[in-house]
This record gives structure tokens, sequence and C-alpha cells, in this order.
């Protein structure tokens, strides 16, 4: 049997080969970054749930939980997963808090887009997040609408993030 690695992790540490000329170095540069970078989505996102207090104390964990600062030193690709993952669960957030813009939809799809070609367990997040976007108009009592257009966006670029890898697997 054939064994597939998703691929975001060996694409983006063969650009960086290419700039350092070290292609291990590179693998362990972008899980270094990628890493340090988690801290980001994790802020935004415990802050927006309750507070800065909160996106500084969830921050500090995610900086300081082992099993991301191991993460961050082995040559895996869940550092970019969870990054992106985070990434996109926090631009999600902000469509169901504020479904006025485009733009949290666009990071939210392109996010998880990323995310699933970095590890294809994420493509369970779309079907969670799209059913909390519907889920969100009928508890809020909002328009329908422009939240069916922050979906259709996000779905939209998930998939064309996703399409390439799979037609790749199929």
């Amino acid at each position: 049997s054939a064994t597939h690695f998703s691929p975001l992790f060996p694409l983006i540490t063969a650009g960086l080969g290419k700039l350092t000329g070290d292609f291990v170095l590179s693998a362990y540069i972008m899980v270094i970054i990628f890493g340090t970078l988690l801290l980001a989505p994790a802020y935004l996102l415990a802050r927006d749930l309750a507070g800065g207090r909160a996106g500084l104390m969830a921050a500090a964990l995610v900086g300081a939980m082992p099993l991301f600062v191991d993460y961050s030193s082995r040559l895996y690709s869940e550092s970019v997963y969870v990054f992106f993952l985070l990434l996109a669960l926090a631009a999600g957030y902000r469509i169901l808090q504020d479904g006025s813009r485009y733009a949290w939809a666009a990071l939210a799809g392109f996010s998880l887009g990323l995310a699933y070609l970095a590890n294809p367990s994420a493509v369970f997040y779309l079907a969670a997040l799209l059913v909390l976007l519907a889920g969100a108009a009928v508890v809020k009592h909002r328009p329908w609408r422009p939240l069916a257009g922050r979906a259709a966006l996000f779905a939209v670029l998930f998939t064309i993030c996703a399409a390439p890898y799979i037609i790749f697997l199929h």
C-alpha cells in the first residue's frame, strides 16, 4: 500500500530549503516559526471568548504546554496544522459574533484549507463551522442571507485550497 503525506509541510520546507540551502534546517526553522506563531490565534480566540486577560493566559499556556513545545522541536506537521486550525477557529468565531465582515469568512476558509493541506482531518471542522453558522442564524435571529454569503465564501476558499490535494488523492 502507498503512503501519502499531506503536502503543506513538504512544500513549505522545500521553499525554505531553496532559500537556506539546507532542507533539514529549513524544516526545523518552519516548525519553530509556526509553533511560535500559534500563540497569536490562541490569544485572539481566548480574548474574543473571555477577554484580554484570558487571551494572555491562553497564549502563555500554549507557549508553555509541553506537547506544543515538543511539536515545535520535531519535524512533524502538527505545529503547522494547529496554527492554521486555530486561526480558522478564531476567524470562524468572529463570523459568529459579527457576521458583517467578509474578511473573517475569507480568513477562516483559507486558513482551514491550509490546515487541511497539513492534516486532512481538518475537513471535519469545515462541517462543524458551517453547522455553527447555520445555528447562529437561527438562535440569534439574524438574517440568513448575510451569513449564507459568508458561509459560501468560507466553503469556496476552503475548497480552492483543498482541491488540488483532493484531486490528487482521488
